[in-house]
């Protein structure tokens, strides 16, 4: 990587710090335009006279080893960091950088087949404390969009009256939701700083620790079929808002997830009466 790569991608990073940009994404940006800084190198292009072409050609090269969000993701890291270059260094190099995002099936769930997903893992899990583990595990998921590893680190104390308080979100639950999560918290005796989704190896309950992504993954691949085999997480987190969408508005909210707008669907639209 050459010395103006190296010296401007450590500002770029430093800049998106500045800016409240998350850990994770400040990671996925620098692993992001390594990975083509390094391909740039390979094919003796320089990041001052690179082209449309070379971004087509190292997209595809990603598409044979990644899913599309990930590909997306590293493209868009490219983006932003030529109009990190062009906006605020100032650097007109006439890039015309035109990014297409691959496109990716997003499967849609209907609350009937949640439900189906549901009466199944009751079905097939014999033991109880597994079984309302998994079962607010899916509804968490289904309900909030988290993803997987903040959704790992929910304890009681980051549940107040009807809103999830994690990191910088504060997000809106359905009230007969947060009944679902005080039962389970009295049922199981979770306090403050336990975890909600914890670890249960060889018959022993561990609240003091959580499960990992993985083992999230694999619960999730337990149960799936009994709607979709092909099913992902993703599918799961962006069912509830998909269900409604066309019934979906924009309201703006500060600092409600990490936008500025935010969509609300007609259980909350209910919750504060706005109908």
């Amino acid at each position: 990587m050459n010395k103006f790569c190296i010296n401007e991608l450590d500002k770029f990073l430093k800049y998106l710090g500045t800016n409240n940009y998350s850990k994770s994404t400040i990671n996925g940006y620098y692993f992001g335009l390594k990975e083509f800084f390094h391909y740039l190198n390979k094919n003796k292009t320089s990041l001052i006279n690179f082209k449309n072409q070379d971004i087509i050609n190292f997209k595809k090269i990603l598409i044979d080893k990644n899913s599309g969000q990930t590909v997306n993701s590293k493209i868009f890291a490219i983006k932003k960091y030529v109009e990190y270059l062009k906006e605020i260094k100032n650097i007109n190099l006439n890039w015309n950088i035109d990014i297409i995002k691959t496109k990716t099936k997003k499967n849609i769930i209907p609350i009937k087949n949640i439900n189906k997903l549901l009466n199944y893992v009751d079905k097939k899990t014999k033991n109880n404390i597994i079984c309302e583990r998994d079962k607010l595990l899916i509804k968490m998921l289904y309900y909030t969009g988290l993803r997987t590893k903040e959704l790992l680190k929910i304890k009681p104390k980051n549940i107040s009256d009807n809103i999830l308080k994690l990191y910088n979100k504060n997000i809106i639950l359905k009230y007969n939701f947060v009944n679902n999560i005080n039962n389970y918290i009295n049922k199981l005796k979770i306090k403050n700083e336990q975890y909600l989704f914890f670890s249960y190896a060889s018959q022993k309950l561990n609240l003091s620790s959580h499960l990992t992504e993985k083992s999230v993954q694999d619960i999730f691949n337990k149960y799936k079929k009994i709607i979709d085999k092909n099913l992902s997480i993703i599918d799961l987190r962006s069912a509830y808002i998909g269900n409604f969408k066309e019934k979906l508005i924009n309201i703006k909210f500060d600092k409600i997830y990490s936008h500025e707008i935010v969509k609300f669907n007609d259980d909350y639209l209910q919750l504060y009466n706005i109908k």
